[in-house]
């Protein structure tokens, strides 16, 4: 049963008892769609490994999947973590078998919406808006057949859409008590609530202009009341919390997502008096390194900037999507008359393509490119001067990587960034200057000049890199098992892969979201006091 939003479980003999007392349990996910690998899969992903050492994945729901999508998530096998570690790995009570989003796509427990299924739906999705609720009651009655052929013990959603409104059936034990069900939320659906007017610009902004005026209303009553099935609510940062709070009126525990800082280093000499941290996983650099004294001082001034010759470019990195600004990054750089790449895809890569010609045209030198692998992604931070980071981002996984790689952040003052950005330290943080005056106040000449500045700075790669560390996968990990025990405290959460998480010495206490002007500290569980959305 439910005990406020806590989950108590019912007598229940069936399920397999680990030695520590813990059930393995019956687990579905379930994500807005699958149609590419970014951030919000990243932690799908995370979430379903974490589950999946001790528990049984009985299928990843979602209202759309690309076929063709299954290819761009590795294969667990494939990988090796900071301890070389893979999806098999001998543990101290057994081996521990690991399934990320590849693995259960490949075992096919990847359930689809049947709006999902009709030809040209995957295509056309983002117009399917108005259809959401049905391809979300669809996946509804899955999961309900699923429960009633064998109990689901939990439910855990990864959502910045409507996912997380499915209605789920009543849990085992006779009661009336749904089934628990714990959300990630990315954010609550920005085309509805915190960013409709960013989805009415750029190609097909009338239509959606038209559409969210014909049918906004409808879908915020909708999102709002469905939200209450949701029993817990983690937030990707304190900015969501906050969100969550004001359109859902619930509070969040803020757990920001899974970096890859054992794979995101600083190129060889980087971090100056320290050791190669890029030729292998024993190189990296450790999360607790002291700082060297004989380093220059985070906020000392460089001697000179880069000549045009030699000058690194400015780096953007993003879905090329209408809120990710993509066009302040080459308006800035233009301005500033400094190179800059732009890597991403998405529906404005056809406008961004034209803005950067067009910039082209007129001496500037701005590069697009697309599909970039990870190791080429990890180059470019190497190599670059400065990530410009110009969007109001839910968290902002890319800023965090681009810091583990030892490369500074010029970021616009809001969102996940005031999480992730040490004004100062990592990178510049640009102020809305008339933030009544417009819906996208920052200005490119204030971008440009804040990058400038970033530049002139000189700021101490180790300092970025320090910082990412605190948003390691380990220290996701550990965060999320102790809101998993809350909601489930039945079921058996120790971490095989860690064991220092089988202690309270290894727990790690929900981020606070709070970050201070000096250099970071050495990495320690955060502060002991949750974050709510108050």
């Amino acid at each position: 049963m439910i005990d406020g939003h806590r989950y108590i479980p019912n007598d229940d003999p069936s399920g397999k008892t680990s030695e520590a007392g813990g059930r393995c349990l019956r687990i579905a996910l379930a994500h807005d769609w699958l149609v590419a690998r970014r951030g919000g899969e990243m932690v799908l992903d995370a979430i379903a490994r974490l589950v999946s050492r001790n528990h049984e994945i009985v299928g990843l729901y979602t209202m759309f999947a690309d076929e063709r999508a299954r290819e761009r998530f590795e294969k667990i096998g494939d990988r090796a973590d900071a301890t070389g570690r893979t999806s098999t790995t001998g543990a101290a009570d057994g081996d521990v078998c690991e399934r990320g989003v590849r693995e259960l796509w490949d075992a096919g427990l990847v359930r689809t919406s049947t709006l999902g299924k009709v030809p040209g739906a995957l295509a056309t999705r983002r117009w399917l808006l108005p259809l959401y609720p049905l391809a979300v009651a669809d996946l509804t009655k899955q999961i309900a057949r699923e429960h009633a052929r064998q109990p689901i013990d939990l439910v855990i959603s990864t959502s910045s859409a409507a996912i997380k409104n499915l209605r789920l059936p009543p849990s085992a034990g006779g009661t009336a008590t749904p089934v628990p069900h714990l959300c990630y939320c990315h954010a609550p659906a920005r085309y509805l609530w915190s960013q409709a007017d960013a989805y009415t610009t750029g190609s097909g902004g009338g239509a959606r202009r038209l559409g969210l005026a014909l049918f906004g209303n409808a879908l915020r009553r909708y999102d709002q009341r469905r939200s209450e099935g949701v029993h817990s609510f983690i937030a990707n940062s304190a900015f969501i919390a906050r969100q969550i709070k004001e359109h859902y009126h619930r509070p969040a525990i803020v757990v920001p997502p899974p970096v890859r800082t054992d794979f995101f280093t600083p190129t060889s000499g980087a971090i100056s008096g320290n050791a190669d941290v890029t030729t292998s996983h024993e190189h990296a650099l450790p999360p607790t390194a002291a700082v060297n004294s004989t380093a220059p001082a985070p906020d000392s001034p460089s001697t000179s900037v880069p000549s045009a010759a030699t000058e690194k470019p400015w780096l953007f990195v993003g879905a090329l999507e209408p809120y990710k600004r993509a066009d302040l990054a080459i308006a800035a750089a233009v301005i500033a008359k400094r190179p800059l790449i732009i890597v991403g895809s998405g529906s404005q890569l056809v406008d961004v393509q034209a803005l950067a010609a067009a910039a082209n045209c007129n001496g500037a030198s701005i590069t697009v490119r697309s599909n970039v692998n990870d190791t080429d992604l990890r180059n470019l931070y190497r190599t670059s001067s400065l990530l410009l980071f110009p969007q109001v981002e839910d968290f902002g996984i890319i800023a965090v990587e681009a810091q583990a790689c030892g490369l500074p952040i010029v970021a616009r003052a809001e969102g996940g960034a005031l999480d992730t950005v040490i004004d100062g330290v990592t990178g510049i943080l640009v102020h809305d200057s008339t933030p009544t005056a417009s819906p996208n106040p920052i200005t490119p000449e204030a971008f440009a000049a804040a990058a400038l500045r970033c530049e002139t700075l000189n700021l101490d790669p180790l300092a970025c890199r320090r910082n990412a560390e605190t948003f390691s996968t380990q220290t996701f990990e550990l965060r999320m098992l102790e809101q998993l025990k809350a909601i489930a405290p039945h079921g058996d959460w120790r971490n095989p892969m860690d064991p220092s998480a089988r202690s309270e010495a290894g727990a790690a206490a929900p981020f606070d979201g709070t970050r201070t002007d000096a250099a970071p500290a050495p990495l320690a569980p955060a502060a002991p006091t949750p974050a709510t959305g108050a």
